[in-house]
């Protein structure tokens, strides 16, 4: 049984059996509709979600992780873990890393890890993935957060959106925020870099969105100097275009291709149709 687990937060998409396997704990976020409150996926299904936010109209907004939550997960990890480190989303995107970090220090006589991934959703899911695995063959905490820096360095991801308006409302759409002035209707490809939304470019459809995100990560990869690369593959409420994207990726990649649902906190960023590609290049060279 591993040594070191990871704590993360439900908005970061981690397929429920990876989890299980690897040893990670997703702490689910509150989501607020209405005059009414649900722990996400747990309490409220994808299917009720998008029922009460598309056809009711009702606007989502989400909660940060509860800081006596991240304390309890803590403790009851106690009896099998020596070590745990918890992975947010980016601190520039909402409470969830200052709270960890609270958390923290009420925590006694057992080494807990807060890191800042600068990152969200997808991208924070396949770094906790590769960290996950990685404390598999290592329980040297201070070697998986060197590997964790690597992983954050070396992630990228790519965002297809069906709207904006989301992305928008909550505050979190930054310099992208251009894009929603054209008149003409576009599929934006947005990324993240250190924390911030940035626009990679806009395509006529989301098939042109998914040629040109396997073109984008082609040209990466060749410049990194790798052939191959482990993916995870995100869609809110549009499993079609996202298993058209993994197919492109098989034409053209002999790699791990996970593909999973986003749950309801990152749809209330994103909205219904959105999806998502996080990758990592090979060879990763700590492994």
């Amino acid at each position: 049984m591993n040594k070191i687990w990871m704590i993360t937060t439900g908005d970061v998409d981690v397929p429920k059996d990876l989890a299980e396997k690897y040893g990670i704990v997703v702490i689910p976020h509150t989501i607020v509709l209405g005059d009414k409150t649900y722990k996400d996926c747990v309490d409220i299904t994808r299917e009720d979600f998008y029922q009460k936010v598309e056809v009711e109209k009702l606007l989502p907004r989400t909660t940060a992780i509860n800081r006596a939550e991240v304390v309890d997960v803590c403790e009851r990890l106690r009896e099998k873990a020596e070590a745990v480190i918890i992975l947010p989303h980016s601190s520039t995107f909402g409470a969830d890393y200052n709270v960890a970090v609270q958390a923290k220090a009420m925590v006694k006589d057992m080494r807990v890890e807060v890191v800042d991934t600068r990152q969200a959703a997808t991208a924070v899911g396949l770094i906790v993935l590769e960290a996950a695995k990685y404390t598999a063959r290592c329980d040297d905490v201070d070697k998986i957060l060197e590997y964790i820096e690597w992983l954050k360095a070396n992630v990228e991801v790519l965002f297809g959106f069906k709207t904006l308006d989301y992305l928008n409302r909550s505050g979190r759409i930054g310099k992208a925020k251009a894009l929603m002035s054209s008149v003409f209707k576009v599929t934006p490809i947005l990324t993240i870099e250190d924390g911030e939304v940035k626009a990679v470019t806009k395509v006529r459809s989301e098939l042109q969105a998914n040629e040109m995100m396997v073109k984008i990560i082609e040209e990466d990869l060749r410049a990194k100097g790798s052939k191959k690369a482990s993916f995870l593959l995100v869609h809110a409420w549009n499993e079609q275009i996202v298993l058209a994207l993994k197919k492109l990726l098989e034409e053209k990649f002999d790699s791990e291709i996970i593909v999973s649902e986003a749950g309801c906190s990152t749809s209330t960023f994103v909205g219904a149709g959105a999806w998502s590609i996080a990758y990592l290049p090979f060879p990763v060279e700590t492994r």
